[in-house]
């Protein structure tokens, strides 16, 4: 059962309560008024008896609402709570109408009143009780946090001025200033129709769906967080006690998507820890936008696709001679595999990244195991192109076994030359020896190749 839930019969025996209580000065207001001959008791006792049939409509409304969520209402009955209140406040109109009414008949001639101390005491006794009420209903309505209590608590007040417009009324009668009661009638109406008016704003607010939590508070909040990037279409709704949030986050292109399942909850913890009231709370992740114009999404889909094979994609290179486009990258495999089990998603790494960008002829990936990383060390040394190329072969075959590297490639642009190459070794060798080897050629033809910026070995099975 949730906390929504679990006040609804807290606010259904506070309805009942006050139910009994208006019921109660309702009759008392009639019979007195009747007795008396007092026309305005009478007027006001049927107006307690509109507040009782509030309250039904309250208790009502509290039993649709308390139905749970369904397939045709997969937000629940929340909303029918906000539309007792909007009865509610009509209800109010008309009774500022109702006074309203019985101000200008009274400055019109209208009957004068018998008073009796009968019917002081009477009204003496409501205003004690509507008071009463008023402070019992406010108090548990700001504690259970029920705007259909609140909405209450302020119609009962209205009986409060009502009442006492028709004590000065009876006390303007005795003294002979028949206008009085008149006048404090009409301030009286204004006063309640303002009232109203909060009523019926809130509640088309609610039904709107207007936003009710602040937008910059939820950025500010989602931004607290450093993988979320930036912040987008924030939207609230709902009522006091039941808040639904949405929004859209974006985080970096090549966030693993359980990495960013996670930061979507802590998103949501966020805004439910600095706003209890958030019942829900959607958190759309989308991915930043790419900041390269040259590859705008290389990169990023690349990455993706390192993921979904259960590795990792870094130092992606990507090279264009003559309308041609070469990329190398290093492929990060779990340290348990094999070199056939990691060759062969190194292999379809380069064939999905090649069907994804379609500019792009060669991707050349260096299969390395998970969590290990690639030092640079470089001596100078000076080495024509012939050089490089048979000293390159040589520095491999020494360390991978004769005749393991192949399929060399060189080229050189502003920054040096770049060297990318294949090397065969045992197929049934782990990948964390497979490694090794290429990362130790890798470090060799570095250190003794002062020309050679870039060097990416892929290994293959024999």
């Amino acid at each position: 059962m949730t906390e929504n839930t679990s006040k609804l019969p807290a606010v259904r025996k506070i309805l009942w309560q006050v139910l009994v209580l208006n019921l109660l000065v309702a009759v008392l207001k009639i019979a007195v008024g009747l007795f008396s001959g007092i026309l305005s008791m009478v007027a006001d006792g049927f107006h307690s008896l509109v507040d009782g049939s509030s309250n039904v409509i309250g208790l009502v409304a509290m039993r649709v609402a308390a139905a749970p969520p369904d397939e045709k209402h997969p937000y629940g009955h929340r909303k029918a709570e906000t539309l007792a209140t909007m009865v509610i406040g009509l209800m109010l109109l008309l009774a500022a109408y109702e006074i309203l009414k019985s101000a200008l008949d009274r400055l019109s001639g209208g009957a004068i009143p018998e008073v009796s101390l009968l019917s002081f005491g009477v009204m003496i006794f409501t205003i004690i009780v509507n008071l009463g009420v008023t402070i019992y209903e406010q108090r548990h309505g700001k504690l259970l946090k029920s705007d259909i209590l609140l909405a209450d608590s302020q119609h009962t007040r209205s009986d409060i001025w009502v009442s006492l417009s028709v004590i000065v009324g009876l006390v303007g009668v005795q003294f002979g200033l028949t206008w009085l009661d008149a006048g404090v009638g009409l301030v009286i109406a204004g006063i309640i129709g303002h009232a109203a008016y909060g009523i019926l704003s809130d509640g088309a607010n609610v039904l709107l769906d207007a936003a009710s939590l602040p937008a910059d508070e939820i950025e500010r909040l989602a931004l607290s967080l450093p993988e979320v990037r930036s912040v987008e279409r924030i939207r609230s709704r709902g009522v006091a006690d039941e808040t639904h949030v949405d929004l859209h986050v974006r985080v970096a292109p090549d966030t693993p998507t359980d990495y960013a399942h996670s930061i979507a909850h802590a998103v949501q913890y966020q805004i439910k820890t600095a706003y209890p009231q958030a019942a829900d709370v959607v958190v759309h992740i989308e991915p930043e936008q790419a900041t390269r114009a040259q590859y705008p999404d290389l990169t990023r889909q690349l990455k993706a696709i390192a993921h979904s094979l259960g590795g990792s994609a870094h130092e992606i290179w990507a090279h264009s001679i003559k309308g041609r486009y070469f990329v190398e990258l290093h492929f990060e495999v779990p340290p348990t595999l094999t070199l056939q089990q990691a060759h062969h998603l190194a292999t379809q790494l380069e064939e999905r990244g090649r069907q994804a960008l379609s500019k792009v002829d060669v991707i050349t990936t260096h299969i390395e195991p998970l969590g290990e990383a690639v030092p640079v060390e470089r001596v100078p040394q000076y080495h024509t192109e012939n050089a490089i190329l048979e000293r390159a072969q040589t520095i491999t075959d020494e360390i991978c076994g004769a005749k393991s590297a192949h399929n060399m490639r060189l080229w050189e642009d502003d920054r040096g030359w770049t060297l990318s190459m294949h090397c065969r070794l045992g197929g049934d060798m782990s990948i964390v020896e497979a490694h090794a080897l290429s990362q130790r050629a890798e470090d060799a033809l570095r250190h003794e190749i002062s020309t050679l910026q870039r060097a990416v070995i892929h290994v293959e099975p024999i």
